[in-house]
């Protein structure tokens, strides 16, 4: 039996293969878009966690006050934010 021939690989314009080619403008495409997408990434999530950070902290102090002040009225609310967070 005779074994079939490897089909040859498209060439473009310039003699080199259609897949290398191919990668090559794709690393292109990723080295010129890497920034236009890291830049406004950053602008949305730097003030996102600060944001974020705040909040915890406003929500941590007050649950730090009511725990050490031991208010009445709020000391139910405590017991109940721990039972919450042990199951």
């Amino acid at each position: 039996m005779r074994e079939k021939a490897a089909l040859p690989l498209p060439t473009v314009g310039n003699g080199r293969n259609f897949k290398q080619t191919m990668s090559e403008r794709i690393v292109k495409l990723l080295i010129e878009s890497f920034p236009k997408i890291l830049l406004p990434g950053l602008k949305m999530t730097i003030p996102l966690t600060v944001i974020a950070f705040s909040i915890a902290m406003v929500i941590a102090v007050i649950a730090a006050m009511i725990q050490y002040a031991r208010v009445p009225v709020l000391l139910p609310l405590r017991k109940r934010r721990l039972s919450s967070m042990s199951s």
